[in-house]
């Protein structure tokens, strides 16, 4: 069993992993199907995914004006688009700001005067081990010199202001649970731009 892990402890009302078996792993992901005992005391299997970095980053660009940037993504496992802010994962070697700073150049062209940190969450942590240290972008301008990375399937950049958010929302445009949360936190906590 890896070290790193933390194993559970059954008795204090924990899933326990007994057994690490790796099914998958490459650069970006590991996928294990862990041998676990239950609170009670029967035993089972359940999935964990794991990114390496165990850390990734979102980001919700606002503009100087106080409007929203996001991508139109095409995801791979939903096998659709949707819009989403950006996100990734935190390269060997980056802070959690400067992989927030770097995915927000790589996939909107935009670069920020500030960021905000708006805390870590985890889009689904019955599978998927770490979390998405999630940040506000203000300020952003459009940097002339980028362009989206050609390892990601964005075909376009989306400015909108709260009322065509709330357009793109009521129409079912946004799919991803961390956009949505980093936009009503935001409009909630009411970020001084």
């Amino acid at each position: 069993m890896s070290s790193t892990v933390y194993k559970g402890d059954r008795t204090r009302g924990e899933i326990e992993i007994v057994e690490e078996e790796l099914v998958f792993g490459n650069r970006y992901i590991s996928v294990y199907n862990d041998r676990v005992l239950f609170p009670k005391g029967n035993e089972g299997t359940y999935l964990r995914v794991c990114n390496p970095t165990e850390k990734s980053v979102a980001v919700l660009p606002v503009t100087v004006d106080g409007r929203f940037v996001f991508i139109r993504n095409f995801r791979h496992g939903m096998r659709g688009w949707g819009i989403e802010v950006p996100k990734g994962g935190v390269e060997e070697g980056e802070t959690l700001l400067d992989s927030a700073a770097r995915e927000l150049t790589e996939e909107t062209g935009y670069s920020a005067e500030r960021f905000v940190c708006a805390g870590e969450y985890s889009d689904s942590p019955a599978v998927f081990s770490g979390t998405m240290a999630c940040f506000f972008a203000l300020g952003c301008t459009r940097r002339a010199d980028t362009a989206p990375e050609d390892t990601e399937a964005i075909s376009e950049v989306i400015i909108e202001d709260e009322a065509g958010y709330r357009k793109c929302a009521a129409e079912c445009d946004f799919i991803d649970s961390i956009t949505e949360l980093l936009i009503l936190k935001y409009l909630r906590e009411g970020i001084e731009k």
